[in-house]
């Protein structure tokens, strides 16, 4: 009589090759692809990781003048004025949203007060700005992303990040009752 034990580990181990093999096959979808967006989860805690602190960088350059006067020499003038930088501060949160993913901070972050004109007698300048803006996420490291709404009344600005870095949290759709738990979240200066 043969011993089956010989013919049965190679079997064996088919078999758990071919568990382990389905298995690993089960997530790779979810590491392998750059779309992969974090689902919104319930929270038992603060949501820390979705915290940000926005960072918002305008730089401003004159692109154009007129003046009445004849012996004005507008490209002498544009090349004297320096280009004006300002920055500005402020805490966001990544929620979930009708468009996905954002951080929400508020509009007064991502509002830029430079004028697209200036005028000073008779010379007229046009100013041309541009904004980049960085998300600081402690937990996670820095993002950049781009403005997608804002609402001025209502102090809102959404900030599309290029990388969603964690789950989103939830918005409720309710007012906040008594015994209700709420997180306020700033920290504007880091």
């Amino acid at each position: 009589m043969r011993n089956t034990k010989i013919r049965t580990i190679p079997l064996m181990i088919s078999l758990a090759s071919a568990v382990l093999l389905s298995l690993s096959c089960m997530t790779v979808p979810k590491n392998i692809s750059k779309n992969w967006i974090p689902s919104v989860k319930p929270r038992t805690s603060a949501p820390v990781d979705a915290f940000a602190l926005v960072a918002v960088k305008y730089t401003s350059y004159p692109t154009g003048c007129e003046s009445t006067e004849e012996d004005f020499n507008c490209k002498e003038l544009l090349s004297e004025l320096p280009a004006i930088i300002a920055f500005g501060t402020g805490s966001g949160i990544l929620v979930d949203s009708a468009i996905g993913a954002v951080v929400m901070t508020a509009a007064h972050v991502c509002e830029n007060d430079i004028p697209n004109s200036f005028e000073y007698d008779d010379i007229s300048i046009t100013i041309s700005s541009t904004v980049k803006i960085t998300l600081e996420v402690p937990t996670k490291g820095n993002y950049e992303a781009s403005i997608v709404k804002m609402d001025k009344e209502k102090d809102l600005c959404l900030l599309k990040p290029t990388t969603v870095f964690t789950h989103p949290v939830p918005l409720s759709k309710n007012s906040p009752k008594l015994g209700d738990i709420v997180y306020s979240i700033s920290a504007p200066y880091g």
